[in-house]
């Protein structure tokens, strides 16, 4: 064996390793077809909201990017696409070679198959996301990208939906707060910590039912705190009456068109993101790179046996 490795001709067995490399991919892998998207998320979610106790969530375009971005290769996800797309015809059909086809199998497999043939990528400098999806026939990675699409529209509207009913949630809690009095309530009444998993499907329920046990744990403690008369806080001996009472309401009147605010946009949800350029049915494949592959195999190769034969060398020169 030692000797065979010491005698093999290192170009030779490089470039033969190398045109089978080449003879593998050709007959062994099909060519893929390639239709991409681009889109912005629009900047309406941008604005940040004070609900009293409560700060709202603000953030930047490229900060939904990155969250469609992680949501997108979640299993979650990658499940709904595998429910949402015919996967036999697109990537189990009898036309695509054995090793690009995906063959059913775990839905762990599948998540594997995904993130090969779904490239996301972000471009912080423009805000936009390009999805690249891959196919192999013409006519399928343009419906593939529309579903993607589709997907990213639901996940972002899902989102602001959810945010919009916590945040309708703490300024009912603020409204029945600024009827009588100025603020004056515990915080930690409104933050303690509840068990509200047992009556929860999911993570989204949690947040709402959370926020809605909050908000009545407030107007709770209000409605107790107007029966006992124990609302005094000291300020009437401090400033006139008609001081508190116009501090009374200009703090009603902010609560208010914070309310009518959010609740409008609650009401008027609609898709955020924005298409830059649409998903086009290609016309030609993919380049499959053949000529650079064969040469990353040629000295893939050509490295592999100079060192078996090192440490061949190396190893009859410390024998005894």
């Amino acid at each position: 064996m030692k000797n065979l490795i010491i005698k093999l001709p290192v170009f030779l067995t490089s470039t033969v390793t190398s045109l089978l490399g080449i003879l593998f991919l050709l007959f062994f892998t099909s060519a893929q077809y390639k239709s991409e998207v681009v889109f912005e998320v629009a900047a309406g979610n941008d604005e940040s909201y004070t609900l009293g106790l409560l700060e709202g969530i603000s953030g930047s375009s490229n900060n939904e990017l990155y969250k469609v971005q992680q949501y997108l290769y979640t299993p979650d996800a990658i499940a709904e696409f595998f429910q949402r797309v015919p996967i036999e015809s697109i990537y189990s059909n009898s036309s695509i070679k054995k090793f690009s086809k995906y063959s059913p199998g775990t839905r762990a497999d599948f998540n594997k198959y995904f993130k090969k043939h779904i490239k996301l990528k972000i471009d912080p400098e423009s805000e936009t996301m390009s999805i690249s999806a891959f196919a192999y026939n013409p006519e399928d990675p343009k419906l593939v990208a529309l579903e993607l699409i589709s997907m990213v529209n639901h996940f972002i509207g899902e989102r602001s939906r959810v945010d919009a009913l916590i945040k309708r949630q703490y300024i009912i809690c603020n409204l029945f707060f600024s009827k009588d009095q100025l603020p004056i309530i515990d915080e930690a009444l409104i933050h303690q910590d509840r068990i509200v998993s047992n009556s929860a499907k999911s993570a989204k329920d949690i947040l709402l039912i959370q926020a809605k046990t909050d908000s009545d744990e407030c107007i709770k403690n209000i409605q107790i705190s107007n029966n006992n008369d124990n609302l005094d806080i000291g300020l009437d001996s401090l400033f006139p009456k008609s001081v508190m009472n116009n501090l009374q309401a200009n703090f009603s009147k902010s609560i208010l068109e914070s309310y009518y605010t959010n609740v409008a946009n609650l009401l008027s949800q609609s898709s955020s993101i924005g298409i830059i350029a649409e998903p086009k049915e290609p016309i030609v494949k993919e380049n499959r790179n053949l000529f650079l592959y064969s040469i990353i195999i040629f000295f893939t190769s050509s490295i592999v046996i100079l060192g078996l034969k090192i440490i061949v060398n190396l190893t009859e020169e410390f024998e005894i």
